[in-house]
């Protein structure tokens, strides 16, 4: 816009009016939105518009309506996020985000298909990530995580489709699987399993928590855990196994 102004009104100057300076003066009225013709001795200049000129004036409005829409889609980003999770076909929700579970959400958010909406649950008082969230296309829905009320309030639950509980505290977990499992009693629910990633850093008691789980009396859930301690040995593992020149290799 600011070169296709410049160029138009290039000549557009006379003893009153000292070149360069006019046209630069107009241009930076043009990107302002200006979109009055410019008058130069009572007459209009240029006297007959360039296309060029249209076009600047064209770019000049769409820069200002497209920055204009970008700062009300920051303002009101959290409540269209809010509406677009609670109207999802199907919700993938992950709760309890935190610096070492952060990198998840890119892996969990290429598994999804189309019609699955990656939902990321954070505490209304941290929100540290959410830009990291909407980065993989993330819906990002703040809650008071340590009200259950407030927590089993969300419409979402009536969709949910899959669940990730990433806190590193397990009791917070625990708190939260309780209170959405009642609201899915509450709505009905499905009828069937839903899968479940629940983080347990310690090894013997994510191991417990599996046994605990298998054919366990709660058809609501089909459970797995995750753990950094857990992951960080299957990555060691997988890195030596990849090494050729290593022939046998002893598990402790």
């Amino acid at each position: 816009s600011a070169a296709l102004g410049l160029s138009s009104f290039w000549d557009c100057h006379d003893d009153a009016h000292p070149p360069i300076f006019q046209p630069l003066i107009w241009t930076a009225a043009l990107l302002k939105g200006g979109m009055t013709d410019p008058t130069l001795g009572g007459q209009v200049c240029p006297s007959t518009t360039p296309a060029a000129l249209i076009v600047a004036k064209l770019a000049a409005l769409g820069a200002i309506f497209t920055g204009l829409s970008g700062v009300a889609l920051a303002l009101f980003r959290s409540q269209v996020d809010r509406l677009q999770a609670n109207h999802a076909s199907s919700v993938t929700a992950v709760i309890g985000v935190d610096d070492d579970s952060r990198t998840m959400i890119g892996g969990i958010a290429r598994t999804l298909n189309r019609r699955d909406t990656l939902v990321v649950v954070v505490d209304a008082a941290d929100e540290r990530g959410t830009q990291g969230a909407r980065a993989h296309r993330a819906r990002v829905v703040s809650v008071d995580l340590n009200t259950p009320s407030a927590l089993e309030a969300l419409p979402l639950w009536r969709r949910l489709e899959r669940l990730y509980l990433l806190s590193a505290d397990p009791s917070n977990n625990r708190l939260w699987l309780d209170t959405i499992t009642a609201a899915l009693m509450r709505a009905g629910g499905p009828k069937r399993r839903l899968p479940l990633v629940v983080r347990v850093d310690d090894p013997w008691q994510a191991e417990a928590w599996r046994a605990q789980q298998f054919g366990g009396a709660d058809a609501r859930w089909a459970v797995g855990t995750i753990g950094r301690y857990e992951t960080t040995a299957r990555w060691l593992l997988d890195n030596v196994i990849a090494a050729k020149t290593i022939r046998r290799v002893f598990i402790c």
